[in-house]
């Protein structure tokens, strides 16, 4: 016997069902996910730092770095049972096109460039729509700052984003700046 489709209501009830009871019966540290493995994520406690390896609950969704979680502490693994809801999620096609999670509740994306090749602004702008769309702070970098010379065509590049009010830093690990 094939099992019966929900409809999307009963989906959205169920969901939030769930999540009524999560908040309800669930106790335990608040912690962030530093590194996700396969059945295990390493965890940092939000109120000592202290990183733990836990397992994970099999009816959570696959985790990734940034992501909010409850865990509860053991020897010598805890237990992470239950996950925050996100802010944010970067994902990213896998080699099968299906959407791979990347990162969650990214504050800030870094966009760096090089002075060679030089990059398009059509290029950047495509970032900049992908981080707004995701409510991330773009900050626009410029990489080997020690190559680039008064005329650059970066400087001037640059320079039209940050009359937009966009963040543009100069970094160099020559100069140390």
């Amino acid at each position: 016997m094939t099992k019966r489709r929900l409809s999307l209501q009963q989906t959205r009830r169920i969901a939030l069902q769930n999540t009524s009871e999560l908040e309800r019966d669930i106790t335990g540290r608040e912690g962030l996910v530093i590194s996700p493995l396969r059945q295990q994520a390493e965890i940092q406690d939000e109120i000592t730092g202290e990183r733990h390896r836990c397992h994970l609950r099999a009816n959570l969704p696959p985790l990734t770095v940034g992501d909010r979680v409850i865990w509860q502490p053991g020897e010598p693994t805890g237990v992470v049972v239950a996950l925050k809801p996100r802010r944010n999620c970067i994902q990213r096609p896998d080699s099968f096109g299906n959407l791979k999670l990347v990162a969650a509740n990214v504050d800030c994306g870094l966009i760096v460039l090089a002075p060679e090749p030089v990059a398009h602004a059509n290029l950047i702008d495509r970032y900049l729509v992908a981080l707004h769309a995701l409510d991330i702070r773009p900050v626009l970098v410029l990489n080997k700052s020690d190559l680039l010379g008064p005329d650059h065509p970066m400087l001037a590049l640059a320079a039209s984003y940050q009359v937009l009010g966009y963040t543009c830093l100069t970094v160099s690990a020559v100069d140390a700046t």
